[in-house]
């Protein structure tokens, strides 16, 4: 398994591509200049990065060595495997051994003490009319994605232990987005870090021949972040707060709920029969906007038929309920 090859020796005695080619381009001596955009251009931030977004890794890119190779997400499938990326970065993993995926990557760790270990490549899938060499600025640019497929490791199918994104396609060209990716070069980026920006979108004009994208613009993204999942809607949370609805009638909402912790529970109901009969529980925004972040609804099934709607905060510690009916009997 290419995930059981990248042992500390290794990545030890491995040498970047880099090297074994010759050096390459100067890194900018000034990665950050705000002479580069407007004023008014949004720029990216270092954070910790997300457990679904991670980078790649292969002979002559070695874990942990000074470069990584693009940004991948893992999506939901019903494999629980697949990662999406970039079509000219399928190209490199094509041409690479002992390919390796590492989600949420961090600097200076081992192989084995990655926060979800390595997932080792298998298939990797791009339309056919995308070049197999390099990257185009031609009509077929709007081919430029891919999918792998990763064979689970010793915790599990990658999407299990992970998360995953919902791939969706677009109605539109204006959203507000959360961009994360992995610039390469430690040129740009000296601790690999990933990087994030909130940033709005908007239609690609007169670059492309098809013009079919979307384009957006933020400082701090240089080399690597191709294939980074551009995220609608994102929190920044990676927690749950699920709702218990125990034997007894009881209700309990868990905040803050997280990979290793249950977080706090708040009791909502003492034991009832109402609450004790309620069956397909779920949650959503389901009464419209206008409340206060974190007020959520609930959405349960009373028996005979009838349901009703309640509303919860568990961001904030506090939790509420409304009684109010939602939808009649089916």
């Amino acid at each position: 398994m290419d995930e059981q090859y990248w042992t500390a020796e290794r990545v030890t005695q491995a040498k970047p591509i880099d090297a074994a080619r010759g050096a390459g381009p100067k890194a900018p001596s000034a990665p950050n200049s705000p002479a580069a955009a407007p004023r008014d251009t949004p720029h990216a931030a270092y954070f910790d990065g997300l457990p679904m977004v991670g980078t790649f890794f292969f002979d002559g890119t070695p874990v942990g060595g000074n470069a990584t190779y693009r940004t991948g997400s893992v999506v939901r499938s019903k494999g629980k495997s697949l990662v999406l990326t970039a079509g000219h970065c399928a190209n490199g993993l094509n041409a690479a051994t002992h390919r390796v995926f590492v989600p949420q990557y961090q600097f200076l760790k081992i192989p084995a003490n990655q926060p979800w270990g390595l997932f080792a490549v298998g298939d990797v899938y791009k339309d056919d009319r995308y070049p197999n060499t390099g990257q185009t600025k031609a009509a077929e640019s709007d081919l430029d994605f891919a999918f792998v497929t990763v064979a689970p490791n010793g915790k599990g199918a990658v999407e299990d232990v992970v998360g995953a994104l919902t791939f969706t396609t677009s109605a539109s060209y204006d959203h507000n987005v959360t961009v994360v990716g992995y610039p390469a070069r430690a040129g740009d980026n000296s601790q690999h870090k990933a990087i994030r920006c909130d940033v709005p979108t908007r239609r690609l004009y007169g670059f492309r021949q098809m013009q079919m994208q979307m384009q957006m613009e933020c400082g701090g993204y240089y080399g690597g972040v191709s294939g980074s999942p551009w995220i609608k809607d994102f929190t920044g949370s990676n927690q749950f707060d699920p709702m218990v609805r125990w034997d007894d009638g009881e209700l309990s909402l868990f905040t803050n709920v997280s990979a290793g912790t249950m977080g706090q529970e708040y009791k909502l109901k003492d034991p009832n029969s109402t609450w004790k009969d309620a069956t397909l529980l779920t949650a959503g925004q389901y009464s419209g906007g206008g409340r206060a972040p974190g007020v959520r609804d609930a959405l349960p099934r009373q028996l005979p038929g009838r349901a009703r709607s309640g509303r919860y905060g568990g961001r904030s510690g506090h939790a509420r309920r409304g009684g109010d009916p939602a939808v009649g009997p089916p």
